[in-house]
Order: C-alpha cells, then structure tokens, then sequence
C-alpha cells in the first residue's frame, strides 16, 4: 500500500504458520503453503457510520487579482539589481530590492526557465504552447521586443 489509504499489511500469516491471508478482488482471501490452493474467508461486518455534512466555503474561484503565494525558476541578473521569476506560467522581472513585479512579455505561451546573459541584457528562457510546442526565445530587457532563436 502506499498509505492513502491507512497504512496496513498486504498479507499475513496465521498464527501456526500454514496459511497466508491476503486482500484480492475486494475479497479476503487464504493462501495454503502447503498445497498453494486459495480460498475466500468468508466474512461479514454490521456497522453504523454517521455521515456528517460537508463543510461548505463560498469562494471566487476566478477573482480578476490574486496574491501569488509560489514562484519557480527564480535568477538574479549579474549586477544583482534584478530578479525575473515565472509565476502562474509566466515571466516577471522586479527591480531590487522593492520594486514591483512587472510580466516581460505579452505571450500567450508558458514560459520558463529564464537565464540572463553575461551582460544582463537580454533574457533567454523556454516556451510552451500546445499547438505549437516548444520554443527556446530571448527577450531583451531593455526594449521589450521578443525573439525565437
């Protein structure tokens, strides 16, 4: 098992050794070491189980703003006074250390990945789009013009 649903044995033996119980099929089933033959255990289980109410939250599952509380794929620019950062797909770069977060491009693709060049200038990073897949692009940071390479 690998524990979402409890952790317990997938078999085990019987206390004088001659069979091994096992769960299969929705069944519990007994194994003879001896003569490997398997059986069903017959079983049944009364039980009452009170079934509480969900527990219900309104919420706007698609609000125009929201605080982005993860990004990925995180890079410093060499002079150290930038950071560009993918959040929700997409490539934002914020001047250190209070600047505002500002998207890099207008794309519609994915983007990930960013790594500044040695002069910080321009941008490369990769791209993906379902239909047209991916793409490796730069982008220069002084003007924001977009290029595939």
């Amino acid at each position: 098992s690998m524990g979402y649903f409890g952790t317990y044995p997938n078999f085990d033996w019987s206390p004088d050794d001659k069979f091994i119980y096992f769960w299969a099929e929705g069944k519990i089933k007994e194994i003879d070491v001896s003569s490997l033959q398997v059986t069903e255990v017959p079983f049944e289980v009364e039980n009452t189980i009170k079934i509480a109410e969900a527990l219900k939250f309104k919420r706007d599952i698609n609000p125009d703003k929201f605080e982005v509380k993860d990004i990925r794929n995180a890079v410093t620019s060499p002079d150290g006074k930038r950071l560009v950062f993918n959040a929700l797909g997409r490539l934002y770069r914020k001047e250190l250390p209070n600047g505002e977060p500002e998207r890099i491009t207008s794309s519609k693709e994915f983007e990930f990945e960013p790594a500044f060049t040695p002069d910080g200038n321009t941008l490369v990073y990769v791209s993906w789009e379902d239909e047209s897949m991916g793409a490796v692009k730069k982008v220069s940071l002084k003007r924001k013009k977009k290029d595939s390479l």
